[in-house]
């Protein structure tokens, strides 16, 4: 920004994604915004003095104080089961997946799924699916139920 006024270039021609990060005007929009913002929570204020609002208000504030409480209750408890399973299977996992790449090196199958992230799964089941569409892999298999043995492969 500062070199295009150096170069004599106007101020708006530049992008506001290009501008420096505290630049004069992007803090005084900030600060516009905040102040925006707390002038109506200032309102707020108002709705308790109404006899229909200010119960109203009351109770929705119980309820999502309640709420919030559930909530990280809920968390910890998948929190810790989280824990558990994780200290119960973690031995299991890295041997099914050295089997799963030994059995893939053995049969030298292009399409084996080792990785046991989801959205890698996801994908290596679209590129199998669409393989097949499109006549099979590279080694002559095809069809669908070569992509439901693909899938369901046990090692």
């Amino acid at each position: 920004m500062r070199e295009q006024l150096r170069r004599g270039e106007p101020y708006g021609k530049a992008l506001r994604r290009d501008w420096e990060s505290f630049d004069p005007q992007l803090m005084a929009e900030a600060s516009f915004a905040t102040a925006n913002i707390f002038s109506i929570l200032k309102l707020i204020h108002f709705c308790t003095i109404n006899p229909h609002l200010g119960p109203l208000q009351l109770t929705l504030g119980r309820m999502v104080n309640d709420v919030l409480r559930f909530m990280t209750l809920a968390l910890l408890v998948c929190f810790a089961f989280s824990c558990g399973v994780n200290q119960l299977y973690w031995h299991y996992s890295a041997q099914e997946i050295s089997e799963c790449e030994t059995q893939c090196n053995d049969t030298l199958v292009e399409n084996c799924i080792c990785d046991r992230s989801l959205a890698k799964y996801v994908i290596n089941i679209v590129r199998i699916h669409y393989q097949n569409l499109q006549g099979g892999a590279k080694n002559g298999a095809n069809g669908p139920s070569y992509l439901i043995a693909n899938i369901l492969k046990t090692p």
